[in-house]
């Protein structure tokens, strides 16, 4: 990871780029890696000292979020024991989310900005150190937080897939990301100029633990030590298919397999990334995990999952079912040199205000102060 070069106290003013996940969707769940990207759908943070308690607010204007809303996350964050050399008491954190408050209701919106929160709470939090704060201790801090943002919101907690997407939005770029280990910058991957972010703000998030994932916990625990096969993607995972019969059920097998088969497309493109690049094996793995994700991991949204056909029908590469946002059902559709066709294509089933054409961002975390 690079570190960063101004200190905590010069970032009164930045943004971050939003990011989604392109492949390896819940592998977080085994402590295994996806492929993130980080959107030119940047989000802008401005800090403020105050003698005031810490407060969040929304910066852009028309865009209402209910007090007790913005509350609960203040509460979260100030009771956060992960506090660094600085305090949140007397800091006003400012959002503004652009273009993406067009697109989410209002009781969603402080989905969009959960990663940019935490960051600008984890840079002020160490505001009052001299040196530059490593992107490790950011992402670690920023994790911290938001898990107790997500406590407080009454969903399931999941720090390394926020680890990842911290990861993302500070180095930007695309990258694939593994609990532990050092990002891979995977930028040759994706196809420039190919990525549009559909959105449907009619399908209802997914909240309560589905029932995909008990029978993912339930096979993990009757697999006992041959679980350690899933984290070692140089083994053979062939015998974790060949326990006794009756070992694993069929819910429990499907759901595994699933994600173990993501698991083996994601390294194999990774491993060819060195050679000639092939935008159709990104789009076989896109179009495989779509399939999975719908058939066992219960994605929830049959409006998003005909577009992925009509967009593949008027030109795209391939589409990929995700949860953006925290928990907000979407589709990335890959469209190298076709992406306007593909546009006005899907704007015949969908509100045009829910199609987002958008490019990698290179550069993550950026001071803003002119």
């Amino acid at each position: 990871m690079r570190e960063i070069t101004l200190r905590p106290d010069e970032f009164a003013f930045f943004s971050v780029p939003h990011s989604f996940c392109l492949a390896g969707e819940r592998q977080h769940l085994l402590g295994l890696g996806s492929i993130v990207v980080a959107g030119d759908l940047r989000l802008g943070v401005s800090v403020e000292e105050t003698a005031d308690p810490f407060e969040l607010a929304l910066a852009d204007e028309g865009v209402c979020v209910p007090r007790e809303t913005l509350a609960s996350w203040e509460e979260a964050l100030g009771a956060t024991a992960v506090r660094g050399a600085g305090e949140l008491e007397g800091l006003k954190v400012s959002l503004r989310i652009g273009r993406l408050a067009d697109v989410c209701p209002a009781e969603g919106v402080l989905r969009i900005p959960a990663v940019a929160v935490a960051l600008a709470c984890a840079v002020q939090a160490n505001r009052g150190d001299v040196e530059s704060v490593p992107v490790e201790k950011l992402v670690e801090t920023a994790g911290a937080m938001l898990e107790q943002v997500t406590e407080a919101a009454g969903r399931s907690v999941y720090p390394q897939q926020y680890h990842a997407l911290c990861c993302a939005s500070v180095l930007g770029g695309a990258a694939y990301v593994v609990p532990d280990e050092e990002p891979l910058n995977v930028q040759l991957l994706v196809p420039p100029e190919s990525l549009i972010l559909v959105l449907d703000p009619d399908a209802e998030p997914e909240r309560d633990a589905p029932q995909w994932r008990e029978h993912l916990l339930s096979a993990l625990r009757k697999i006992g030590p041959a679980a350690d096969l899933l984290r070692d993607t140089e083994r053979d995972i062939a015998p974790l298919f060949e326990l006794p019969e009756g070992t694993l059920d069929e819910a429990e097998t499907a759901v595994l397999y699933g994600l173990l088969r993501v698991r083996e497309m994601i390294r194999e493109r990774i491993e060819r990334m060195g050679g000639a690049m092939d935008n159709d094996c990104l789009a076989e793995l896109c179009d495989e995990e779509s399939a999975i994700l719908g058939d066992y991991l219960g994605f929830r949204s049959a409006r998003l999952a005909e577009i992925r056909d009509l967009a593949v029908g008027s030109g795209a590469l391939g589409a990929k079912l995700t949860w953006a946002f925290g928990d907000l059902p979407a589709l990335i559709i890959i469209a190298p040199g076709r992406r306007d066709d593909v546009c006005s294509a899907v704007t015949e089933r969908i509100e045009e205000r829910c199609i987002l054409p958008f490019h990698i961002e290179p550069a993550g975390l950026r001071n803003e102060r002119e």
